[in-house]
């Protein structure tokens, strides 16, 4: 993982309420960091939000901000979750059109 450092740009992600875990992130300025945490703000807001270092994560009211240090990381990430979920809903789609021995079929592939 790298290092966080004063001044860095970080790039979070929110998911809750507030935000309905829109596929968005927004940059984050880091303002202090200690040993097992970091403090980090969007521009233009006066409240930090405190980071545990192990799992990039601050809690907020209402939400779980999740920092990256590298935004790539999440859009490769949000990437696969769309992925699997359109697979999902064509395999859901399919599923009751399916004869019994193509049923089976799938059930041994999944065990």
């Amino acid at each position: 993982m790298k290092k966080i450092e004063v001044g860095q740009i970080v790039y979070v992600h929110s998911q809750g309420f507030i935000s309905n875990s829109k596929e968005e992130l927004t940059e984050y300025k880091v303002t202090k960091v200690n040993g097992t945490s970091f403090y980090a703000k969007p521009d233009g807001f006066k409240h930090e939000e405190r980071f545990s270092h192990k799992t990039m994560r601050a809690n907020s009211i209402g939400e779980v901000l999740t920092a990256y240090t590298d935004p790539q990381v999440f859009w490769n990430a949000a990437s696969v979750r769309d992925e699997k979920r359109k697979l999902k809903n064509e395999i859901e789609e399919t599923l009751p059109y399916l004869n019994l021995e193509t049923l089976k079929k799938i059930k041994e592939i999944l065990r």
